[in-house]
């Protein structure tokens, strides 16, 4: 019983600590990840679409794009969200990335390091936003299969 109250107080310390915002953003954005790798880990995948890797913009947009995929038959790119298994394959057919999404904010300097004057407002944790980008533009487009859970 004492176990499971110091590990209740602990657990509530943390929610405080990160409602307030004591932490910096980069260790908050990897607590909500490991809570959505989590999360994922148990999650049944219902859907599953093949496709093509795909940074989506639009007229208006000012080089703002979207991470998606490609989907033939689907009528619409569909837009990647956290939680979701993303697995990008490479011209030879080997995993050249496989995970569970955890979209974080791209910081302001990273957004100078790519040649086109294309950005968006996050990538994927643990990749670095020069590569990330670089895949969804790639031509011809990376192949790529979206697993979702019953969720979404």
């Amino acid at each position: 019983m004492k176990l499971l109250l110091t590990f209740l107080f602990g657990l509530l310390t943390i929610v405080i600590v990160l409602a307030s915002g004591f932490l910096a953003a980069p260790l908050r954005e990897r607590f909500v990840c490991l809570l959505q790798k989590r999360k994922a880990s148990r999650a049944r995948w219902a859907k599953r679409y093949d496709g093509h890797l795909l940074a989506y913009w639009e007229t208006g947009w000012e080089g703002r794009v979207v991470f998606t995929v490609s989907v033939p038959g689907l009528g619409r790119p569909l837009p990647l969200e956290n939680g979701q298994r993303l697995t990008i394959y490479a011209e030879d057919g080997s995993v050249l990335w496989s995970g569970i999404l955890c979209f974080v904010k791209v910081r302001w300097w990273d957004h100078w390091k790519y040649p086109h004057k294309i950005w968006s407002f996050e990538k994927q944790a643990g990749v670095s936003y020069t590569q990330w980008i670089a895949w969804f533009m790639r031509q011809p487009p990376l192949k790529a299969t979206v697993e979702m859970s019953a969720s979404f």
